[in-house]
């Protein structure tokens, strides 16, 4: 499967390499499985007029037959007056014997995978009540999986599911939406005593029940989302383990691996959690189930999935731990309240394994990460605030919701700084209205602005609800004052090729001179704004965002006077890309003094360096050119391609310039 999905990922997105985009599907829970799942009809958000307290799913796996019974009961309480029915999810794969509440049968009706249960009594708001439902069939496997009986990739005999985001309702019954959690729940599971029965919370008992099966009882005794309510079952290896969160304190850590898993590289690889759960502790507040557990169960996919208390895992690759770790607290602590918003999940996870790395292997290590991220990044389309929740590949887009989402936080941290950014993570990890519960990107800004005592709406409004991100064109030059003191008038532009049509952000700049590096920090709220700098020692060079706050492609320009030509060569980034039908590619030829023109060659090419297109052969003057490439005139496909500026010079000065650039063509 892993061969099939990175050829996919490998014709989509082409403008990166194929190890970055491998590495990629490895690390992220859900990539292998992008774009690879059946079509679901979605009753989401649920039924609104009521509020589930309690779920309690009591199954029975009949492996051999492929088949569950089950007995759920879903407590909860009316917010209107005069409820006499409810909805629930669940799907026509599966047939509903009966449902009792009070000891009495209920009518019902079971269409288009909707449960409409009546009610024999009338519940006004505040009325607390009960339903158990009771039934049987095959589950169906969409989405990621929901529910499966084998592991193909190791051809093994495990049960496992994977709800999210609208998978719960192929094996149990309930209110499929995120925003509405059970303030606890149960899971007991009986199947043949070959399998150790694993769920979220804590293990109560496990029961021999003399007839060739056992029955293992699973409580959760936390706020819980249903898609994270979770089964595991294999004849698993147990791996304990435990971490000291203070000095008279532990919890127990504990792995469920397949008996083939089990060797000296999977065990070192699952020990490292230990230290994962001490660096995000550290970083966002005490682990959210300390009285409960945190471990993984192997499974038969590729990822993972951060099921509360207990992730499951198809590898043990690090960066893969850390993030399903640190969803423990974001995705699970605090849930996303709709899709719409998964950022909230999905890019903090992935910014986490930032986080980590850089605790772990230092700053540079961290530096490697952020801009691995930016690359894989910047192709995204649409805003991370998601307008189209009806497909898998749209709310789990590892571009967007993932990569995108994560960057959101460095570029916070780069704007309020190291300490407040983690008291804000730490805040908003410990503020009631959210902790344990659910939120939308508004909770997570008011608790920043909160924290960070300024306004945030400007960085939220356009990197959440916005488009793209940032083309900077930017000049600068300066003149003496005297005394060793300089004047630098810089003017950044910003393209406009995205929504907004500008991004207001800090931008740090550096000047390096002769007495050392200056760092200034400028608002730039303008799409063309001029800034004027006083700084002592005659600037040598100037560097636009030195330390990679910002998500973006940038060009800086050193002239010598206003409105002069550029005193270096230049192969700009060419705009828009990716592109379609036809993209601009620009270019600068300097004064060299004598030197005023050049033999200058602009040439197309494809990935494996094959020439395609001459676009310019011939001599130029110094200045600024700039050329429209259209790839139709050549019969292209989607791809990326290469660009080459050549320039030679026209009389017997020395020196030449060339330089080479990646494009992407998406048709």
């Amino acid at each position: 499967m892993l061969k099939h999905v990175l050829f996919l990922f490998l014709v989509l997105f082409v403008g990166v390499n194929a190890q970055d985009i491998k590495e990629h599907l490895f690390k992220s829970e859900r990539a292998q499985h992008q774009n690879l799942f059946k079509t679901q009809k979605i009753n989401y958000p649920g039924d609104s007029n009521f509020d589930v307290t309690y779920y309690k799913l009591n199954l029975n796996i009949l492996y051999s037959k492929r088949e569950l019974k089950g007995e759920v009961t879903i407590a909860g309480r009316s917010v209107i007056n005069g409820l006499d029915s409810i909805s629930l999810d669940l799907s026509n794969y599966l047939n509903v014997d009966s449902v009792l509440s009070k000891g009495r049968k209920l009518s019902f009706t079971h269409n288009q995978d909707n449960l409409e249960i009546n009610l024999v009594t009338i519940y006004n708001s505040g009325n607390k009540f009960s339903v158990v439902v009771y039934y049987h069939g095959t589950p169906s496997s969409t989405g990621f999986g929901s529910f499966e009986f084998y592991d193909t990739y190791n051809n093994k005999e495990v049960v496992w599911s994977l709800s999210e985001p609208y998978g719960a309702k192929e094996w149990w019954p309930s209110k499929d939406t995120p925003a509405d959690k059970a303030d606890s729940s149960d899971v007991w599971i009986t199947s043949t005593n070959f399998f150790r029965s694993i769920s979220n919370g804590t293990l109560e008992s496990v029961i021999d029940n003399g007839d060739g099966t056992t029955t293992y009882k699973w409580k959760n005794r936390y706020p819980i989302a249903n898609y994270l309510i979770s089964i595991a079952m294999s004849n698993y290896v147990e791996i304990k383990d435990y971490f000291k969160y203070s000095p008279t304190d532990s919890m127990l850590v504990v792995h469920y691996i397949y008996p083939e898993s089990y060797n000296a590289g999977n065990v070192a690889a699952l020990k490292k959690t230990i230290d994962m759960l001490r660096i995000f502790s550290e970083k966002f507040g005490d682990y959210p189930w300390l009285d409960e557990k945190y471990g993984h169960a192997q499974c038969g996919f590729g990822g993972g999935m951060e099921h509360q208390t207990i992730a499951s895992v198809g590898s043990f690759g690090e960066s893969l731990i850390a993030h399903e770790l640190s969803h423990q607290w974001f995705g699970d602590k605090i849930t996303c309240k709709d899709w719409e918003n998964i950022w909230l999940n999905e890019g903090f996870a992935t910014y986490a394994e930032g986080i980590y790395t850089e605790a772990k292997y230092g700053r540079n290590s961290y530096n490697s990460y952020i801009v691995s991220e930016m690359d894989w990044a910047k192709p995204a389309v649409g805003s991370i605030y998601l307008q189209n929740i009806s497909t898998i590949s749209q709310i789990f887009d590892p571009r967007k919701s993932y990569s995108k989402g994560g960057l959101v936080l460095h570029m916070l941290r780069g704007i309020v700084g190291d300490s407040v950014f983690f008291r804000i993570l730490k805040t908003y990890a410990s503020t009631p209205s959210v902790a344990y519960g659910v939120a939308v990107t508004e909770d997570f800004q008011a608790v920043a602005e909160s924290i960070y005592g300024k306004s945030l709406e400007y960085f939220f409004g356009e990197w959440i609800y916005g488009e793209n991100f940032p083309e900077y064109n930017a000049s600068w030059y300066y003149s003496a004052l005297g005394n060793n003191l300089y004047k630098i008038k810089l003017t950044i532009n910003q393209t406009s090729n995205s929504t907004p049509t500008f991004f207001t952000m800090p931008i740090q700049i550096k000047i390096n001179t002769p007495v050392g590096d200056t760092l200034i920090t400028l608002f730039n709220d303008l799409q063309n704004q001029t800034f004027e700098l006083q700084i002592a020692g005659m600037p040598n060079s100037l560097s636009f965002d030195p330390n990679n706050w910002i998500m973006k492609n940038s060009n800086v320009i050193t002239e010598t006077e206003p409105g002069s030509i550029p005193t270096i060569f230049e192969l700009k980034q060419n705009f828009p890309n990716p592109f379609n039908p036809t993209t601009l590619i620009r270019y600068s030829i300097p004064s060299g003094g004598v030197q005023s023109a050049f033999s200058v060659q602009l040439k197309i090419f494809d990935i494996l360096g094959n020439e395609i297109a001459t676009l310019v052969n011939e001599i130029k003057p110094s200045g600024n050119y700039e050329i429209e490439f259209n790839p139709d005139n050549y019969g292209l496909t989607s791809g990326v391609y290469l660009y080459q500026l050549k320039a030679l010079p026209t009389g017997r000065q020395a020196g030449s310039f060339i330089s080479v650039k990646k494009m992407m063509l998406v048709r």
